[in-house]
């Protein structure tokens, strides 16, 4: 097995171990969409990710940092005039809580 294809098996064995769910990427789009985001595949980002603190320290896994912004507006919801109300907070259970991935990857929001 590849070391790239080994440090994912690793990743999604962690995350199972946490009880954080595994879907599609459309899957993942749709559940965006009901809590008023959508994905702006334009910022795209694929590289390695390293945890920096904790048990997991110093491992990374191949990672897809994803963008989802509003949909009402475009903002990504991460920038200081965007929405802070009850989808905000589904959003960020949402990347506490499920995963896809996506060609060799976890793709994260």
């Amino acid at each position: 097995m590849s070391d790239a294809k080994s440090l994912l098996v690793a990743e999604i064995r962690y995350r199972q171990s946490l009880q954080q769910c595994q879907v599609t990427l459309t899957q993942l789009s749709k559940r965006l969409r009901a809590i008023g985001y959508r994905l702006d595949r334009d910022g795209d980002c694929r590289a390695p990710a390293r945890y920096m603190t904790g048990e997991r320290a110093g491992q990374s896994y191949p990672a897809l940092s994803l963008r989802p912004v509003q949909i009402d507006n475009g903002l990504s919801w991460s920038h200081v005039d965007a929405r802070r109300d009850a989808n905000f907070e589904a959003l960020k259970q949402l990347r506490d809580s499920c995963y896809a991935v996506v060609r060799g990857a976890i793709a994260e929001l």
